[in-house]
């Protein structure tokens, strides 16, 4: 249960958080809109406020786990769409 928590508040939450921004700055792709410094910096702060609500993940170092996260965000060659980042998050 702790690495379900850590998923859904720091992968699916910065998911969710970056992508009503971006979207709105005219941003289609994730990896677009962590290039700009504001959405990178924005989505950092997420993460780092987020990660103190996580319960310890055997085995995981949160920092690390965030980095890891933003290196992924910020990855050309993995096409995300904003658009699809938010699903659901309305309901």
């Amino acid at each position: 249960m702790p690495y379900e928590k850590m998923k859904v508040r720091l992968l699916n939450g910065s998911h969710s958080a970056l992508s009503y921004l971006s979207y709105l700055a005219g941003h289609r792709d994730v990896d677009h809109a962590l290039a700009n410094k504001d959405v990178h910096d924005f989505v950092k702060m997420y993460l780092s406020e987020v990660a103190q609500t996580v319960p310890a993940v055997p085995g995981i170092d949160l920092e690390w786990y965030q980095a890891k996260l933003l290196k992924r965000f910020s990855n050309p060659n993995i096409k995300d769409q904003i658009q699809r980042l938010p699903a659901g998050g309305a309901s």
